[in-house]
């Protein structure tokens, strides 16, 4: 940005989104991704119509009353669902795909019930706390319905690895079920980049300049390594933030004490056994 600020701003490089709005204004204001395509409906009908998201239903011609099962499998990712990831080798889970079918299960009249069976070692945080935020304001309208036999329960059911971003997106679920084996809990944030450097020149002999105009610019740049202070200032703008926002999701969604979340935290693996009577899983 410019003014009088400008330089001291592009110095310190990237920014989150509540950083952004708080540090001289260079965010107008914080907005969830409904309700910024409720903004965009508003002004734009038209263009909205491209951003419509159209739920996967498996249970559409049934007649009776069923069970919604929405099977969450592979590395958790804003956008989509796909059948394979960028290496070709895994299905993802896309936050957009993820947060329609829930919509559509909880809207359906013949559901009665819905199964969320997660089995994913995580992924994208951003991506997980739209899941999460989804479930939770599906829970509140479930839970605000005057007639008690049309709310419908949220079962999560845990594949063999549920962990990090999969325990993200269970953890606020009426119900949690876990193998004595499965993997869960994972409760941590990790983040890094590949350093492709020698790769490029030396094995490949792609050579590449860059200008950067701060310091911080080539935070994220495939040829820098990062050195301590750029990590120090990962750990503290990005990782840390994230990171207690976790801690607090598991806190509310279990009924624990910030204390107990962070005893259980730090990234710990757990089996499902240890985790029920860490209180983690039912």
């Amino acid at each position: 940005g410019g003014g009088g600020g400008g330089a001291p701003l592009v110095a310190i490089g990237q920014w989150r989104a509540p950083a952004a709005v708080d540090v001289e204004k260079r965010v107008d204001e914080l907005a969830k991704r409904r309700l910024l395509y409720s903004h965009v409906y508003l002004e734009r009908r038209r263009e909205a119509q491209r951003v419509a998201l159209l739920a996967p239903q498996p249970y559409l011609f049934a007649k009776n009353a069923v069970i919604a099962v929405l099977t969450l499998e592979g590395l958790i990712a804003m956008g989509k669902s796909t059948r394979r990831d960028a290496f070709g080798t895994s299905p993802t889970i896309g936050a957009e795909t993820a947060c329609a079918a829930l919509r559509a299960a909880y809207a359906d009249a013949r559901v009665r019930a819905i199964v969320m069976r997660v089995s994913t070692g995580g992924g994208s945080a951003h991506a997980s706390e739209m899941v999460h935020r989804t479930v939770e304001q599906l829970k509140a309208r479930n839970a605000a319905l005057a007639d008690a036999t049309k709310r419908k329960p949220l079962v999560v059911s845990m594949g063999a690895v549920a962990a990090s971003g999969g325990y993200y997106i269970a953890c606020n679920a009426d119900h949690i079920v876990a193998d004595a084996l499965t993997l869960t809990g994972s409760i941590g944030v990790v983040s890094g980049k590949l350093v492709m450097r020698e790769l490029l020149d030396e094995r490949m002999g792609v050579t590449a300049d860059h200008v950067a105009s701060a310091r911080n610019a080539t935070l994220w740049h495939v040829r820098e390594p990062n050195d301590a202070d750029a990590r120090e200032r990962l750990a503290r703008v990005w990782m840390d933030p994230i990171y207690e926002l976790f801690k607090q999701r598991v806190a509310a969604g279990r009924a624990l004490s910030a204390e107990r979340v962070e005893a259980l935290a730090k990234g710990r693996v757990w089996t499902g056994a240890e985790a029920q009577r860490h209180g983690l899983v039912d």
